[in-house]
C-alpha cells in the first residue's frame, strides 16, 4: 500500500529549475545573472576550496557548494 502511494506522489513531483533550487537553498530571490554566476563558481571550485575562500573572507563556511558560491557573490557585490 505504501509503495503505491509513493509512486503516485512521485508522479506529481517535478524537478526544480536551477534558479528555483538556489532560491530555495538561500531563502531569498536570486537574479538570473547571479544564478548563472553561482552555477559557474560551483563548477570551477570544489567544496573545500569554497569553504576556504569563505573562511578567509570571514563568512560562514557551512552549506552546499551553491550556497557557498552564492554567499561569496553576495559578499563581492556588497564590497565593491
Amino acid at each position: 500500500m505504501g509503495t503505491i502511494i509513493i509512486r503516485e506522489l512521485d508522479k506529481c513531483l517535478k524537478e526544480l529549475s536551477p534558479k528555483d533550487d538556489l532560491e530555495r537553498r538561500v531563502k531569498q530571490p536570486v537574479s538570473d545573472r547571479n544564478t548563472q554566476q553561482t552555477i559557474y563558481l560551483d563548477g570551477i571550485f570544489n567544496l573545500d576550496e569554497l569553504k576556504e575562500i569563505c573562511r578567509k573572507k570571514g563568512l560562514s563556511c557551512s552549506g552546499t557548494k551553491k550556497e557557498l558560491a552564492f554567499r561569496l557573490l553576495k559578499y563581492a557585490g556588497e564590497n565593491q
